[in-house]
């Protein structure tokens, strides 16, 4: 029986969160070297880009390969017991 992959808005909203907190990581760190160093827009690709298309490859993959664990290679553990008053 064939898989049944999770593509759901909270997947995207997930995968979306990982991929934008990995360019705020890189431009904060390209803007820290390039204060101290001379870089210019052209090391935007490395520093930048290429982690971020990384890291939507890996959610993707990710989903691919187990739909229970989201956009993470690491499965989620199981929510805890909601009580009701």
């Amino acid at each position: 029986m064939a898989t049944q992959h999770n593509w759901s808005r909270t997947y995207w909203v997930d995968l979306g969160e990982r991929v934008g907190s990995v360019i705020v990581y890189g431009l904060i760190t390209w803007f820290t070297l390039a204060s101290t160093t001379s870089l210019d827009v052209r090391q935007l690709w490395p520093t930048v880009a290429l982690p971020a298309i990384l890291s939507l490859l890996k959610g993707l993959g990710a989903n691919l390969a187990d739909p229970e664990s989201g956009p993470s290679l690491v499965p989620a553990p199981p929510a805890p017991a909601v009580e009701t008053a």
